[in-house]
């Protein structure tokens, strides 16, 4: 009964958090809020097995932070990926065929 407990806490809380973009801002889980112009770089390395892409970006000139897009537990992170990856000119990579 104690982890059920616990996992309902954990579903509950988790409820309130979300990942979107509207008019060219990302609204992060922790309130935060990332101008879409002010993303310097994306990684796809672990998008396809595992649908997380890191996200650098400058919130002052020559200061760099890095945020995860988790399309696993955020719905519509590869929509915000995507529109990433046009802001920076980025073309998508291309899934790579197994030998």
């Amino acid at each position: 009964l104690l982890g059920a407990g616990a996992v309902l806490v954990y579903f509950f809380k988790s409820l309130k958090t979300t990942t979107r973009m509207e008019n060219g801002i990302i609204f992060l889980p922790n309130g935060r809020q990332i101008e879409i112009s002010k993303v310097r770089a994306v990684s796809r390395k672990r998008w396809e097995n595992k649908g997380i892409a890191d996200l650098a970006w400058e919130p002052e000139p020559g200061k760099f932070e890095k945020f995860l897009l988790d399309d696993y537990k955020y719905v519509g992170a590869a929509t915000i990926l995507e529109e990433v990856e046009k802001t920076l000119g980025v073309a998508p990579e291309a899934p790579q065929a197994d030998a």
